[in-house]
Formats: structure tokens, C-alpha cells, sequence
């Protein structure tokens, strides 16, 4: 109700029971007759661990227009790998295949007796595929042949 008719946007976490489970279907046509999907993220399940345990996936949808006609269109589809954390919160780090950290060079500033020194350190990155998948997405909607409009995440 929220959403502009024809152009408004959202992106809603929903459990994959309502994306999954035969039970639901009318739930899913219902979705289906009201928005058009843009995009289906499946999040690893620990993006709410600690603390929670459902397996999930960002939906990216745009509401139709009063009247507009049911069509086939693409829908961008990705897979979470990692989220940055385990299942008990702890960050992860991006590892090589022989199981060393992957290094980024960092510049930081240092104070050491009233003169601001200047460092490069190296420090892990995290091992978040999040960002990599927002990328996907604007590259894929690039892609398309006919003109769209982009659901940007910031």
C-alpha cells in the first residue's frame, strides 16, 4: 500500500518457507499479482545468528500498475555465501586456498609524541559477499536490453 503504483519499490528479508513451501502458493500468486520480482537474494543462514536461525532471502520487488498486464521478464538471482560472521557473531576473513588471511593494505595515521605518522598496515578482509552481490545486480540491470529502472542499494 506504502508503494507508488507502477514505480515504487522495496526490498523485504522473508523466511524461505513462504517462498517454498507448497502450502503457500496462494501466498506467492497473491505477491506475484501484486509486484513484479526484480531480484531473489538467498542469505547464508547466519546472517542473524547469534540469535536467530531462519534461513531467509532479500526479495527485491516493484509494484505494478493499476491494470498492468502479467508478463515474462528476467529476475536477477543470487546465492550468499557468507555474510561476514559465523553462527556465533565472530567475524570471518576471506582466506586463500592454502587457508592463509587475504591481506588489503590499509594507510592509518598514528600519533607518537604530538607527530601524526603516516602507516600502511595489512589487515584481513571480511569475508562478506553482500557488497559483491549489490554489484552483480547494477551490472546484470546494466546488461538488460530494455531500459529500466535501477533499485539501488545503498
Amino acid at each position: 500500500q506504502w508503494l507508488k503504483p507502477g514505480t515504487g519499490r522495496m526490498a523485504i528479508v522473508m523466511p524461505n518457507g513462504l517462498l517454498n513451501n507448497p502450502g503457500l502458493g496462494y501466498l506467492r500468486q497473491w505477491l506475484l499479482s501484486k509486484a513484479q520480482i526484480l531480484a531473489v537474494v538467498d542469505m547464508h543462514r547466519n546472517l542473524f545468528m547469534p540469535g536467530n536461525d531462519t534461513q531467509t532471502s532479500m526479495v527485491l520487488l516493484r509494484r505494478k500498475a493499476p491494470g498492468e498486464p502479467d508478463r515474462d521478464y528476467p529476475i536477477f538471482m543470487a546465492i550468499a555465501d557468507s555474510v561476514g560472521h559465523d553462527k556465533r557473531g565472530k567475524t570471518t576473513y576471506k582466506r586463500n586456498p592454502d587457508g592463509s588471511l587475504v591481506l588489503a593494505e590499509k594507510e592509518v595515521t598514528h600519533t607518537v609524541g604530538g607527530e601524526v605518522q603516516k602507516l600502511k598496515v595489512l589487515e584481513p578482509i571480511v569475508d562478506d559477499e553482500l557488497e559483491d552481490i549489490a554489484e552483480a545486480y547494477h551490472k546484470w540491470l546494466a546488461s538488460m536490453t530494455e531500459p529500466r529502472q535501477a533499485f539501488r542499494v545503498s
